[in-house]
């Protein structure tokens, strides 16, 4: 009986061990899965963070441009919340009822004229110096499946610069891909998100909000998310993570 014993006890040990039970609490810590676009991904780095310590909820990050992820879950990816950089997406996931609720807006963005080295003049013309033949490489996320992209697109036809400066322009996947492209070197200035080049040394100008539509970034919960989907996004509404975004340039 006693072997017996012994050996229900270490059959139970196990199963609490593979399954990430605790034997203190039985509580089984979940996991929710958020693909955000790449502008708000250091944002969401930090709200993630912040939930996770006052929710006991693991969050795991994917991030990418927003066409991407929408086809992404449109091909059946096992995302439990999509963050958008624009209203666009989300509301087709609804329309093709693969959500749990309407979208919601999370966050309004912002477009900045930026560079990672010191750029004479900007701070005076403005995008004007785009015409200007020591700027020969002009960075923007691509405009088919990055909002921010499009919108960029958006203010150099608005500013009428655009059929000048068409052959200048080096499209990135996302906005973090523009990023990378300024810091290294291989393009002149970007016009990328706020919100991406936090954290960079640079010169940079905010592009006036007449120039473009405003960017209204929407999230939605998928239709077969996890439960703790919903935490996180009361969580996302919350003064604390309202505080985080703004202070990432939302």
């Amino acid at each position: 009986m006693i072997k017996y014993l012994k050996t229900i006890t270490l059959l139970l040990l196990c199963t609490f061990l593979l399954t990430g039970t605790s034997l203190a609490s039985g509580y089984k810590k979940h996991t929710i899965t958020v693909a955000t676009a790449s502008n708000a991904l250091k944002a969401v780095e930090a709200i993630t963070e912040l939930f996770t310590k006052e929710s006991g909820v693991e969050v795991v990050i994917v991030s990418g441009s927003t066409g991407k992820l929408y086809s992404q879950i449109v091909m059946g990816a096992p995302y439990d919340v999509f963050l958008a950089a624009d209203k666009k997406r989300p509301k087709l996931l609804f329309d093709k009822e693969l959500t749990k609720g309407e979208p919601f807006t999370y966050a309004k963005g912002s477009l900045i004229f930026w560079s990672a080295k010191s750029v004479p003049g900007m701070g005076e013309y403005g995008l004007d110096l785009l015409l200007d033949d020591d700027i020969k490489r002009i960075a923007i996320a691509n405009p088919k499946t990055a909002p921010y992209g499009a919108a960029a697109v958006e203010v150099l036809k608005n500013s009428g610069l655009y059929e000048q400066v068409e052959a200048k322009l080096v499209y990135g996947e996302s906005v973090s891909h523009t990023v990378g492209f300024v810091l290294s070197r291989n393009v002149d200035v970007a016009l990328t998100a706020l919100s991406s080049t936090f954290g960079f040394s640079g010169e940079g100008i905010l592009v006036q909000r007449k120039l473009y539509t405003p960017i209204l970034q929407d999230g939605v919960v998928l239709k077969h998310s996890h439960s703790d989907a919903l935490l996180f996004k009361q969580f996302l509404g919350s003064e604390k993570a309202r505080k985080i975004l703004k202070k990432y340039g939302y």
